[in-house]
């Protein structure tokens, strides 16, 4: 009996994608380039970069979070790179001390009172 290949790639637990670039790969790149040194057609430039560091920048300089920043660019028109991407470039500012403090919770003294009503 002939038993069909699925079967056997089912029995050795192997997918059929796997199986066919084990047995005819993708021929050799000479010079590859890694992926993160890529470039690609969206990539935010450094003049936008710049841009976008500036009014985060001018942002914390107000007390106002880099979401609020993006917000007020994109509230004007002005939409240089998703959200993601001012965060991204908001944590590799060198000097983050003027970044605005994240307000907490406050913390309770662990008291609760009881309102008593009269019967």
């Amino acid at each position: 009996m002939i038993g069909s290949q699925r079967r056997a790639l089912a029995m050795i637990e192997l997918s059929r994608s796997s199986w066919h670039y084990r047995s005819s790969p993708r021929p050799r790149v000479a010079d590859p380039v890694p992926q993160k040194a890529r470039r690609y057609p969206s990539r935010i430039g450094a003049a936008q970069r710049a841009a976008i560091q500036d009014e985060i920048l001018a942002g914390w300089s107000t007390g106002v979070s880099v979401d609020q920043s993006f917000a007020t660019m994109w509230d004007t028109g002005v939409m240089l790179a998703s959200r993601r991407s001012w965060w991204r470039i908001a944590a590799a500012i060198d000097d983050q001390s003027a970044r605005p403090v994240a307000p907490t919770r406050s913390v309770s003294d662990g008291l609760c009172e009881v309102v008593v009503l009269p019967i």
